[in-house]
Parts: structure tokens; sequence; C-alpha cells
């Protein structure tokens, strides 16, 4: 079969697990997130960026902002009262890295006007300068060539004293789906400050106290100002009857509760 060949790019989020993307990473970065004390003049850190390949690599990097939609998926965004992009300063830019090999990359947050009482975040962006190109074979027989850029976006989180944490959770549901509960929710962060949350649904027969069935939720953020759509399904399905669905989230520093409850029937 003849050959086909595309470019494909992808950022690899390392610590706050958004997506997946299903190809071999050239490159790692510990650790894979940071928080500065933005209370300090100018608080600084180091990563160490690793060359997986076994090929030399040239890297380029450079500071970022970012958000994560709605529906969870990680986007480069312009820069807003919320970005640290501008205020870090990193060396060096661009480097060679020899195969299996790793160095150290400093950076600091030049803080002089990031003083309002929110959480404040941005990311380098490591990218190598030359793809890896990927062999596949389809169930058909129809074989590819893949060329991969790999890009790590390392999050930076910049907090100051006195931010206020908020949200809730909005539009609970429970749609019976082919003898299967599908559950859903809006989480709404208000608040000046990133929410990491996690928690579990329980799902109740109306006027009962014990849960029939829960559903643990793995944690996940919601950057400030911004929505998060949650979905997840039961194991086991449901007879008819009247329930109650119940969302219980708990932010993990500030320890605020973002709950709510809903009642639904399945006919």
């Amino acid at each position: 079969m003849r050959s086909q060949g595309f470019f494909y790019r992808c950022w690899l989020l390392l610590a706050m697990l958004l997506f997946t993307c299903q190809v071999q990473a050239s490159l790692s970065v510990k650790p894979a997130f940071l928080h500065m004390d933005l209370t300090k003049r100018n608080p600084s850190g180091v990563f160490t960026i690793a060359n997986l390949s076994d090929e030399e690599q040239v890297y380029r990097a450079r500071a970022m902002h970012f958000i994560v939609t709605e529906s969870g998926t990680l986007m480069p965004a312009d820069e807003n009262e919320f970005s640290l992009a501008h205020w870090i300063k990193f060396n060096p830019k661009e480097f060679t890295l020899p195969p299996k090999s790793s160095r150290k990359v400093r950076f600091s947050v030049v803080n002089r006007t990031l003083s309002e009482p929110r959480e404040y975040w941005g990311a380098i962006e490591f990218t190598p300068l030359k793809y890896t190109i990927m062999n596949s074979e389809d169930a058909y027989g129809h074989k590819m060539q893949v060329k991969v850029l790999s890009r790590i976006l390392v999050p930076i989180y910049g907090l100051n004293d006195g931010i206020n944490f908020s949200g809730s959770a909005l539009n609970l549901r429970g749609i019976n789906s082919n003898d299967m509960l599908q559950l859903s929710a809006l989480i709404d962060n208000d608040g000046d400050g990133v929410l990491r949350l996690q928690g579990l649904w329980q799902v109740f027969r109306q006027g009962e106290s014990e849960p029939l069935q829960h559903v643990d939720v793995k944690s996940f953020i919601v950057l400030p100002k911004l929505k998060r759509q949650m979905r997840a399904q039961l194991e086991q399905p449901l007879p008819p009857g009247n329930y109650e669905l119940e969302l219980l989230l708990t932010e993990s520093r500030s320890k605020v509760d973002v709950s709510n409850r809903a009642s639904f029937t399945i006919e």
C-alpha cells in the first residue's frame, strides 16, 4: 500500500491530566507544575527537562497563558487579568540536549504589579524543533507515517493572600439512556482562585437516606470565572421510580464545598 504522511501536534499537560495524546512523548519535565507565593518579591523555581528520545534535540521555551474550556480541553489563550505569562522570566529560552539527557531551566516571576487577591496562572511551553516520525498501519493494511511534535505545557500558579474561593454545581441531571443512568452537572467557578475539586456522585431513592449507588469523582480543576461540564454513568441500571441525585465536591486547599442535589424520575 502507498504510504501516507501527515503532521500531528499535541500539548501534554502532565499534572492536570486534562487530556491524553495517543503518541509517545519525546520529552518530560519535572516537577509537573508549581505554586508560587506572590507575597514574596520575585519568587523563583527550577524545572528539569529530559530528552527521552534516541536523538539529539533542540528545544525552545516560551511563556504563555491558557484556559480549560467547559468540555475540559486545554487551549492557549490571550492574556487577561489572571495571566501570569507576561511576568514569567526564564533562561535559557533555547537549548540542545543529547539523547537520554536532561538539564535544568530556571525561572522567576517578576512580581511588581501582581498584588490583587486572586490566583494568577501561566505556563512555560517546551517544544522540540524537530518532529518525531512514527509508522503505523490500520486494520485495512493502510500504512501511515505520522510526524509528531510533542509539546509539554508546565503550569505555574501564583497565589496572593485573601483569595476568595467560590463555586457552585448547576444543572444536575440524571437521564436514563439505554437502561443506564447518565449523570451531568455544570461547575461554575465564580471566585478568584482555581478550584481543585474531588468528591462523589450519590443516587438515593426519594425519601431515603442510604445511597443506592455512588460514583467517585477524581481530582479536576476549574479556573476562575470559567465553567466545567461534568459527566458520569452509574454502573448498574435503576428500576422505574423517583430518585434524588447528589453531587458532593470539596476544594482541596480552601475546603470550600461545591455541592447540590436534584430530583429525577425513571419511567
